[in-house]
């Protein structure tokens, strides 16, 4: 567990969306380090909540990205629909609930007025795309529900208009007019598309 979680609550946050992507068994550990557990993957995301609901790797408050990707963490816990979800107590469900609903709160809060979203001080459709997978993971529908409406817009338009605007710039700027970097981000565009 150590391990996972040298890196901050990137680690965490990963490892519970890749073992659970396939159902796989977490390898046991054959020396004295803390096991790691779905449950103690889980415990580490929920104390890396911050104050207003949202999660970050290096500030006080919650960032699109990284809130982003705790929520796709704790999606199926949530939802009660992860084929490993017996391996996690009642109390740790319990807390993924009231977890997730701060989030969502936090996520609607910081919202710009167009749809979408911005990440370390920058807009990005990173940003967009990480809260469009998040909130299909949650199965929140982003052309209904009103908590992440603004100005009549949901955050798939914002990122319709930055890929429009980012297509031409291939492999992918991050953001704006930033030096260009390969396509990995490029690939999660479309994943939330």
């Amino acid at each position: 567990m150590k391990d996972v979680c040298r890196q901050g609550i990137n680690g965490p946050i990963w490892a519970l969306i890749a073992y659970d992507s396939g159902s796989y068994q977490i390898p046991v550990k054959r020396n004295d380090e803390t096991q790691t557990t779905r449950q103690r993957l889980i415990e580490a995301i929920l104390d890396g909540q911050l104050s207003d609901g949202g999660w970050d790797i290096a500030s006080s408050s919650g960032d699109a990205d990284m809130t982003g990707m705790a929520l796709q963490a704790l999606a199926p816990y949530y939802l009660k629909t992860a084929d490993k979800i017996d391996e996690v107590d009642q109390a740790v469900l319990d807390r993924v609930k009231s977890a997730v609903d701060k989030g969502l709160t936090l996520i609607s809060s910081i919202q710009e007025g167009d749809g979408g979203f911005s990440s370390m001080g920058g807009r990005s459709s990173e940003s967009c795309c990480q809260i469009i997978v998040a909130l299909s993971s949650l199965r929140i529908d982003l052309k209904t529900d009103k908590r992440f409406i603004k100005r009549g817009t949901y955050c798939t338009g914002r990122v319709v208009v930055l890929l429009r605007w980012q297509w031409r710039l291939l492999p992918y700027r991050w953001r704006g007019r930033d030096k260009l970097y390969g396509n990995g981000a490029g690939i999660l565009r479309y994943d939330s598309l």
